[in-house]
């Protein structure tokens, strides 16, 4: 396994959770980062028996679409067109990738949850119980900041429904909003 992944895993009786997170050599240029850290995701993931269930990039805007092809062809075979949630920052440094955290699953192969003719979550059926992830849910044509937090609720409510849950079923949400103190009055 490579030296820049760090690998927690929790066990319980029907399933093992896998956590990874990658931290590419920050020299390098970004394919080589990404090549990196995927490569090192795929083969943690491969010998633990475990399956993608939630992902996070973190990088510049910049190599967005160098990274995205660079994860589809060193997954292979182990990614399903579930995108992983792209994370930027304000001050972002250019042409860089910043690490990848992943949610292995070792308990069957997840399901692909879609929306609007898009592959945006994972669904995973462990003794009896529903585990349901959804990722970079937003809307294309929406620009402004109340309009896109609407619709991302909306589509990750249909998500839910389509599997007999509603937001009383939600223990956890993790939203990446542009500035939400400049307008958080409205996004609640």
């Amino acid at each position: 396994m490579a030296d820049n992944i760090d690998i927690r895993c929790v066990e319980s009786v029907g399933a093992t959770e896998v956590y990874l997170s990658a931290r590419p050599q920050r020299a390098s240029a970004p394919r080589q980062q990404a090549e990196e850290a995927f490569a090192g995701i795929r083969d943690s993931l491969t010998a633990s028996g475990a399956a993608i269930f939630q992902e996070r990039v973190f990088g510049s805007t910049s190599v967005v679409d160098e990274v995205l092809e660079v994860r589809r062809k060193v997954y292979g075979d182990i990614c399903d067109g579930v995108q992983p949630s792209y994370l930027t920052g304000k001050d972002e440094a250019p042409d860089r990738l910043f690490g990848v955290q992943v949610h292995g699953i070792a308990a069957g192969q997840p399901g692909v949850i879609r929306l609007d003719d898009r592959a945006c979550g994972r669904v995973l059926r462990v003794d009896g119980r529903g585990y349901l992830a959804l990722s970079g849910i937003h809307d294309e044509q929406e620009t402004s900041a109340v309009g896109q937090a609407r619709r991302m609720m909306e589509k990750a409510e249909r998500g839910l429904k389509q599997f007999g849950a509603d937001f009383l079923s939600v223990p956890r949400t993790w939203m990446w909003l542009s500035d939400i103190l400049g307008w958080y009055g409205e996004f609640n």
